[in-house]
């Protein structure tokens, strides 16, 4: 056990010697021995601030000169605009886009007035903003077919979409009823 711990601690020993050596001994890109260059300016910043004797002008400067040395570099941006570190990933594939809404028929510009009937045949009058229309059972009144009056509504068909709406006819009373003449 004891041999075990001596080879260890001749191990670390040539470690830290070899560090210390490759440190004191390779010079950087300009020649220069780096460590050195670290050194030598904290020592004596270190040095003038332990001596009694020295001025406070002295003293300064040394503090200026260690902070001159450990001043961090500016940083550069970022060449990529930064990601969210914290966002949700999962292995699932993505859900399938959810399919566009059905077509929808504008609602009907049309307000129900009354009903007549001529020679049986029912006509709806509709006012549509301040014109009365007459509509028959298959008119068309712009975008819109009447295609069927049952009961109390009117079945109008939206012929760009092919949708049908409902106007309700509440009551369908008979206004007049007439009669052509021949």
């Amino acid at each position: 056990m004891p041999r075990t711990r001596l080879w260890l601690a001749l191990a670390l020993a040539a470690t830290v010697a070899l560090s210390i050596q490759a440190l004191l001994w390779s010079p950087d890109s300009d020649g220069k021995n780096a460590l050195v260059d670290a050194v030598q300016p904290l020592a004596r910043a270190h040095a003038s601030l332990e001596r009694p004797s020295a001025s406070a002008a002295e003293t300064d400067r040394g503090a200026a000169q260690m902070a001159g040395t450990l001043r961090l570099r500016p940083r550069e941006p970022a060449a990529t605009a930064p990601r969210d570190l914290f966002a949700a990933y999962s292995w699932q594939p993505p859900p399938p886009p959810s399919p566009p809404p059905a077509p929808q028929a504008p609602p009907l510009p049309f307000l129900y007035t009354g009903r007549i009937e001529l020679d049986g045949i029912p006509i709806f009058l509709l006012l549509q903003g301040e014109r009365v229309l007459r509509v028959g059972v298959g008119d068309e009144v712009g975008d819109f077919t009447l295609s069927s009056a049952a009961g109390q509504t009117l079945v109008f068909l939206h012929r760009p979409t092919g949708l049908s709406q409902m106007l309700a006819a509440p009551g369908s009373p008979i206004v007049a009823a007439a009669q052509s003449h021949p």
